[in-house]
């Protein structure tokens, strides 16, 4: 129950982290330079009028909290507008990525329960200076951020030693979940030791009662 109650609210933090950085992201994009309306015209000179009319079609004229919302309701609904860069649906692109996301996370989260519970209970049994090793270890898992994480395995593993590849998702499950590896395992250090702990935590008073 420990870990469950700490997986939802880690949850709950990441929703409001999501919902503070879409916030930050879309008033930078509303108070950078320029307007919205030339970049969709690409430098080409237009009429006021179908100026006016590029400001009606995006509701650009629209106050920011008004456009936000808008936007955060159409997300919330599934509907993520269109790249302006692909022209085409966001929708679609992520779409295109999701296989080789969920892969991601099934990976890692497979690797945060066999790894974290072996930790646990290997932590538990041994004692002593194994019990000790452990809990290093799993402090500095829980302190390493999972982009520091990513770079510092990335240059041992795929760069200096190349086991792995450094770029790209791969093809085929295989190949992706080989290209995947040492992204799940980034993604995965926090929960490890986290899982480790309260597994120790657990298998101590199990063996104490």
């Amino acid at each position: 129950m420990t870990f469950l109650r700490f997986a939802v609210r880690r949850l709950v933090e990441m929703a409001v982290t999501l919902l503070g950085a879409s916030f930050v992201v879309f008033g930078a994009m509303y108070l950078a330079p320029g307007s919205p309306a030339s970049f969709l015209l690409s430098g080409r000179s237009a009429s006021p009028a179908a100026l006016q009319a590029i400001n009606e079609q995006y509701h650009l004229d629209d106050p920011f909290l008004v456009r936000y919302l808008r936007w955060l309701g159409q997300v919330l609904q599934g509907d993520f507008g269109r790249s302006l860069t692909y022209r085409t649906d966001v929708s679609g692109l992520l779409a295109d990525r999701l296989p080789a996301t969920l892969l991601l996370v099934a990976m890692a989260l497979l690797v945060v329960v066999v790894i974290g519970l072996v930790l646990g209970w290997i932590g538990a049994v041994r004692g002593g200076a194994t019990d000790s090793a452990i809990l290093v270890t799993t402090t500095l898992a829980v302190g390493t951020p999972s982009f520091v994480a990513a770079v510092l395995l990335q240059g041992l593993f795929a760069v200096k030693l190349g086991w792995f590849p450094t770029s790209g998702a791969g093809e085929g499950l295989l190949d992706m979940a080989w290209h995947l590896t040492l992204p799940a395992i980034a993604l995965a250090l926090y929960l490890i030791g986290m899982l480790a702990r309260v597994t120790r935590s657990a298998m101590l008073d199990a063996l104490e009662g």
